[in-house]
């Protein structure tokens, strides 16, 4: 599951973006009021109203913000009803999200539809059936025998494996569709799982060609818009060289919106009265067609990872990006982030510790008005840093205005010039020559643009000591997080670079002062 966008880190600092948006509020509505969809909003409910238990509520946001876990957001909805929204500084409900490869998710539903309106005929058609007269390397009775159902499981039996660097490959080529159908096998097709978005990626090709449109405007006009959600733009979702929309990652949505994607599946791929997916391919998308164990057992659908003992199945993305569908306890669960990748397993426990837990009743509980307010103020806690603000140090004064021009280096970070005022929370800074950019002093993010839009930056910096400026910068909406440690001595700087979700060694960055 490896994001293709970390090839954006020889950007500079700071892009301009994103201001913040206040989340809506809804009415809370009671239980019974079964006519309700969310196409247009969510409608709130106190935990207890729908059987849910804000104590254990509390206790999950109290768990976040004393492991310091690098959420986004938190979506609860149960019995259609938001009963716990909240979104983490600087994150507001109308930032869009990169869901990773919650995306790989939506190809199986399109493919759902695809297959019930005629597109496409079963799982079962070859996946060479597609692509009749193309050039294909390493076709043998094996490649001839791959299914779309295969596709769909991870059992291709090709040679590709994310981990093993496949993905990174297909996407450095100059056709990911021809990549992908080059590989060699691997496995006989059905016998071994492997994960691998090069599968999804030849799903969204043959859908396009199966469809006679682009995967994006196929999904806008069956799936998106009769949910309610907004058209997806190719800046939302792109494309591979070809033009083919990625089937493996790449899609934004909102949280509320991801939220609207696991209500579809909750209620059998039925909305408002209409017959959106089909019921049965809900039951097979979370039906076990294949078993992974590389990281403790878990099961695979179509395009779903699958949690037979905890009783819930999950669209799951790199870094935190997750859609949890409990059936049982009528529950859909979003989480958006920036984790580590080898740290995801910490939702695992949020969700099963406390969120199915506090799924106490079907019944609505007894209105408990002390532990909303509780959880009420957990969340404010956990979500919205406290106000700190220190006196600069001597070093800003000196060091305000100069242009230090860097040695060469990975982040092509050609001059960079940093402006301090007395009294003042923010700072500016200008990489390369460009616009000054806000850096928040007191805690707080800055951000600056549109806040409905992504792949801005989000900066605050503090002083560690009098000479040392850490920075911090967020992509928003998506998951990148790096973090920037300036030490100044004399006319030198020396920045010491680290990726906080992806890891890897730290370097340094050495600058001289060039004017003042």
């Amino acid at each position: 599951m490896k994001h293709f966008n970390r090839i954006l880190i020889t950007m500079a600092i700071l892009s301009l973006i994103a201001g913040c948006a206040a989340p809506q509020t809804s009415v809370s509505t009671p239980v019974s009021d079964t006519s309700y969809w969310p196409t247009d909003t969510w409608r709130s409910s106190t935990p207890e109203e729908q059987g849910m238990d804000s104590t254990l509520l509390a206790q999950l946001f109290a768990r976040i913000e004393r492991d310091k876990i690098n959420l986004h957001s938190v979506l609860i909805i149960r019995n259609g009803y938001s009963v716990t929204e909240a979104y983490f500084h600087p994150y507001t409900a109308d930032i869009r999200h990169q869901v990773a490869s919650v995306t790989k998710s939506v190809i199986s539903m399109l493919i759902g539809i695809a297959i019930d309106q005629g597109y496409l005929r079963s799982v079962d058609q070859p996946l060479l059936d597609f692509f009749p007269g193309r050039r294909i390397a390493n076709v043998d009775a094996q490649k001839q025998a791959i299914t779309l159902g295969q596709l769909l499981s991870m059992t291709s039996g090709l040679a590709c494996q994310d981990r093993a660097g496949t993905d990174a490959e297909m996407q450095r080529s100059r056709g990911w569709v021809q990549f992908v159908l080059d590989l060699p096998m691997a496995h006989t097709p059905g016998a071994e799982f492997s994960y691998c978005s090069g599968g999804p990626h030849l799903l969204s090709a043959i859908l396009e060609k199966a469809a006679g449109r682009n995967t994006r405007d196929f999904a806008n006009a069956k799936l998106f818009t009769p949910l309610g959600i907004p058209a997806v733009s190719e800046m939302e979702w792109g494309a591979d060289p070809q033009g083919y929309a990625s089937g493996g990652y790449g899609l934004y949505l909102t949280p509320r919106n991801m939220a609207k994607l696991g209500y579809l599946y909750l209620k059998q791929g039925q909305w408002a009265g209409q017959h959106i997916v089909p019921a049965e391919w809900v039951t097979a998308s979370s039906t076990s067609h294949a078993t992974w164990t590389e990281e403790g057992k878990r099961d695979y659908g179509y395009l779903w990872w699958l949690y037979p003992e905890y009783g819930y199945y999950s669209a799951m993305g790199l870094a935190g990006q997750q859609i949890h569908v409990v059936p049982d306890r009528q529950l859909v669960v979003v989480f958006t982030g920036a984790l580590k990748p080898d740290s995801e397993v910490v939702l695992d426990q949020l969700l099963r510790d406390y969120i199915l837990p506090a799924a106490r009743s079907s019944e609505t509980l007894p209105s408990n008005a002390a532990a909303v307010a509780q959880l009420q103020a957990s969340i404010r806690s956990a979500t919205k840093p406290q106000r700190v603000i220190s006196p600069l140090p001597d070093v800003a004064h000196t060091v305000s205005g100069r242009t230090y021009q860097m040695e060469e280096n990975p982040l092509a970070f050609h001059t960079i010039t940093l402006f301090f005022k007395p009294d003042q929370d923010t700072a500016e800074v200008s990489v390369n020559g460009a616009e000054r950019v806000a850096i928040g002093l007191d805690n707080f993010y800055r951000v600056t643009g549109d806040p409905n839009q992504h792949l801005g930056e989000a900066v605050r910096g503090r002083w560690t000591d009098d000479h040392t400026l850490v920075i911090e910068q967020t992509r928003l909406g998506d998951f990148l997080y790096y973090e920037y440690e300036l030490t100044f001595t004399g006319d030198k700087v020396t920045i010491q670079f680290q990726d906080k979700v992806f890891g890897g060694e730290p370097f340094s960055l050495h600058g001289t002062v060039v004017s003042d």
